[in-house]
């Protein structure tokens, strides 16, 4: 122990003297009294103690740093991500909207002699897996999810719905199958200036004059798409669509109109119009035959394509009136969510089944205007022949323009658009909850030219080439959405600031690509 002790103590005394340290003359250890000795051993070990915690204290301090750093690398890996998921979000609404843009028009090409089983199976559809879901939360949960106040909600708030979105989806989806796809994605963009107008009337909202600009701009961008319809130019409106001005159709001096319309209508150019041919004797007990052509090609002002275009117009003019319920019924949710907080499925569910019955006098009243006419009498079979169509891929109708050739792609197509709608409600959720509204209205203009553009595409059904009054329309009408849709969430009431999640001019949008999906195609 007393060997030990002198050991540190000389090498403190020879620490200190070579460091010039201490002014004392150095004092043998074995003449220091014992108190001495204990007293030098306790200054060396508070020596080596504070020189322990401060090696402890710059490990600390690394071990802080380092942790530090992982944490901003942490911080920051975990921000990519989110940017990363956000940005796959944002594409898939964009993505999933288009293609439902475009599988509206899709499967109305199969089911193109049925558009009232259309509307009405969709409806049937969604009430019964709206009610499905209702039923499950109720049962699973009892009041949490489905409220007691969404419960108490007038039925015949329901009802009003119902009737407004008969009204428009229905009538949207009759056009489906007489309008092309371009028509079919920009012509609802005339919601924007009824929506406008309501809000303005209705709820006492103020816009910016740049708002009021877009939605000028959109009504001039779909009256430079209708204009050469109204001159019966040239149009995406039918599927024989060309830049000469004729048209191809059925030989009428040899055959029905019916006949072989089939086969000419699709025909773009002179040259395949002519390519249909049948030879017929010359006469009895003559052996010769005449080269006779099945269609012919013929000015448009001078063909039945005239009356088709007739029939654009009208269906046209339906679509863009059919923004009117449309807009007066996204207007009325609206005040509903803002008093209530109600869960769509919920919402819908009820609104569907109430829009069930005015369907049904509609199918009745616009049989007769359909193409082939359908009279109320023959509905029945008619349901049936549908039903044949497009579950079994049978078809009935063998003759006239349009025959029930392609029934076999109609079930696919319905429910693929019928899972990519559900698919883009679920979207479209996690954008707003991971982004905000206004990424939300961003992906649905982006979706009106990409929806637009899909439909030249020469390999797609439904083709449609665009001519510079549509690409003149497009162009103007994407620039008014832009204009509307750039402040809408700053809009005011006549009261003062309203709320910004209500008062958003594309609010409307919202509701619709959240709450309506379902119904349309």
């Amino acid at each position: 122990m007393t060997k030990s002790l002198d050991k540190i103590s000389t090498t403190a005394s020879e620490g200190a003297r070579d460091n010039n340290n201490d002014s004392e003359p150095l004092v043998p250890t074995s003449m220091l009294a014992p108190s001495d000795t204990f007293a030098r051993h306790e200054v060396i070990e508070e020596e080596g103690h504070s020189a322990i915690c401060d090696r402890n204290s710059t490990h600390a301090d690394n071990i802080t740093n380092d942790r530090s750093s992982g944490s901003d690398r942490d911080g920051q890996q975990k921000a990519s991500a989110s940017n990363l998921k956000l940005a796959l979000i944002f594409i898939s609404v964009v993505l999933i909207g288009t293609a439902i843009s475009v599988l509206g028009k899709l499967v109305a090409i199969p089911m193109y002699n049925y558009p009232n089983f259309l509307n009405l199976y969709s409806i049937v559809v969604y009430v019964g897996v709206a009610f499905a879901y209702v039923t499950f939360m109720m049962i699973r949960y009892g009041n949490q999810v489905i409220t007691p106040e969404q419960q108490q909600i007038p039925k015949r708030t329901f009802a009003v719905f119902g009737l407004l979105d008969t009204l428009s989806i229905g009538v949207q989806t009759f056009a489906s199958c007489y309008l092309s796809g371009p028509l079919l994605v920009m012509l609802p963009q005339a919601a924007i200036p009824f929506s406008m107008l309501f809000s303005r009337y209705f709820q006492k909202k103020r816009f910016r004059a740049v708002q009021y600009g877009g939605a000028v701009v959109v009504i001039l961008g779909i009256f430079l798409i209708l204009e050469p319809m109204l001159n019966l130019l040239p149009t995406t409106s039918s599927a024989a669509t060309n830049s000469t001005g004729f048209v191809c159709e059925t030989n009428l001096q040899e055959f029905d109109v019916d006949e072989f319309c089939y086969i000419c209508r699709d025909e773009l150019t002179e040259d395949s119009c002519l390519l249909h041919n049948e030879t017929k004797p010359r006469g009895i007990g003559n052996n010769t035959t005449d080269t006779v052509h099945l269609c012919t090609w013929i000015r448009t002002e001078e063909s039945d394509a005239s009356a088709d275009q007739g029939a654009s117009i009208v269906w046209s003019m339906a679509v863009i009136l059919s923004c009117i319920p449309m807009t007066l019924s996204s207007l009325y949710k609206e005040i509903t969510v803002s008093k209530v907080e109600v869960d769509p499925l919920y919402m819908n569910g009820w609104t569907a089944f109430f829009q069930l019955f005015p369907s049904l006098v509609m199918a009745v009243v616009a049989a007769p205007l359909f193409s082939p006419p359908v009279e109320p009498h023959e509905l029945p079979r008619h349901f049936l022949n549908a039903w044949d169509c497009y579950y079994h891929g049978r078809g009935t109708v063998d003759h006239g323009c349009y025959l029930d050739i392609q029934c076999g792609k109609a079930f696919w197509l319905w429910n693929l658009n019928f899972a990519l709608i559900v698919l883009y409600t679920v979207f479209s959720v996690l954008l707003l909850k991971y982004g905000s509204a206004s990424l939300l209205y961003l992906a649905l203009t982006i979706t009106v030219p990409l929806g637009n553009l899909a439909f030249c595409l020469p390999f797609m059904p439904g083709y449609a080439p665009m001519h510079l009054t549509d690409i003149l329309g497009l162009v103007v009408i994407v620039l008014g959405l832009g204009l509307y849709r750039s402040n809408g969430s700053t809009e005011e009431t006549d009261e003062g600031e309203g709320d910004p999640s209500l008062a958003s001019p594309a609010s409307d949008d919202v509701l619709d690509s959240l709450q309506e999906p379902l119904l349309q195609n």
